[in-house]
């Protein structure tokens, strides 16, 4: 992978090789005067697919992924993400629409450490939970354990993560 950066630090291409060393991909990003990403775009084999985002007090508020067959030139909107945060400024909501219908709608619930604790997830509008993540974290701020129930088909799942820290 092959990545450029502006002067101020900002990613403004990137390239993506496979493992023959031939060119998957290629993105190119832009930002606006106040470093906020606006717009990129990601050239691959058939598709070309365009993301825009939009911010309110300094804040991702909405983005767009607009998608546009190279061969055909014909563009659509694939999906809207939207973003909601609470008055720490903490991502609290995340709801991606595709085709007028929420298909996914995260809530994200935060520890009096300010680490996510809970991920809550709706799929397809609905208003039940389908998965319900749960974080541990160690006192680093490192995720030691993670709870997974998905109530679509009532599987749990536990991960457990180690961590080896070497100090020079």
């Amino acid at each position: 992978m092959e990545k450029e950066y502006d002067s101020v630090g900002n990613l403004i291409k990137e390239i993506s090789f496979n493992s023959l060393n031939q060119k998957e991909w290629i993105e190119h990003s832009f930002y606006d005067d106040d470093n906020h990403l606006i717009y990129s775009v990601s050239v691959e084999s058939q598709n070309i697919f365009n993301f825009l985002y939009s911010y309110n007090k300094n804040k991702l508020s909405q983005s767009v992924r607009i998608s546009q067959d190279k061969n055909t030139l014909l563009k659509e909107v694939d999906y809207i993400m939207l973003y909601e945060y609470d008055k720490k400024d903490r991502l609290i909501k995340e709801m991606i629409i595709q085709d007028g219908q929420i298909k996914y709608k995260y809530d994200y619930k935060y520890g009096k450490d300010n680490y996510i604790k809970k991920i809550i997830t709706y799929l397809y509008n609905s208003q039940e939970p389908s998965i319900i993540q749960k974080f541990y974290y160690n006192e680093k701020g490192s995720v030691i354990k993670e709870k997974t129930k998905d109530y679509r088909t009532n599987e749990k799942n536990i991960n457990k993560y180690f961590y080896k820290y070497e100090f020079y």
